[in-house]
């Protein structure tokens, strides 16, 4: 099998009009749990492209995503979506 790859995510909030958040509590489950920077981002490392439990929490705000396709060496976007509150599904983005 092929190494971890240094991967990112990072958390954009609608509530702060598009801005990166810091000091959201990110969990990968069965991986890591973290804060994101000042950027909003937070590094890991994925073993491989597969689809993986992701949580969010800050400012009273928090979700749960069952299923995020993620890949390593990439970068995934999290944007909240005030109108959709929960089972949102594919919600992480890939920052190009």
């Amino acid at each position: 099998p092929a190494s971890p790859a240094v991967t990112y995510s990072q958390v954009v909030g609608a509530e702060s009009n598009g801005e990166p958040v810091h000091g959201a509590d990110i969990v990968l489950a069965g991986l890591k749990r973290s804060m994101s920077n000042k950027q909003g981002y937070d590094r890991f490392y994925l073993p491989a492209e597969d689809y993986y439990p992701f949580f969010v929490r800050y400012d009273g705000h928090e979700e749960l995503l069952y299923m995020e396709e993620m890949s390593p060496g990439k970068t995934h976007v999290y944007r909240t979506n005030p109108s959709v509150i929960s089972s949102r599904v594919n919600v992480l983005s890939l920052l190009l």
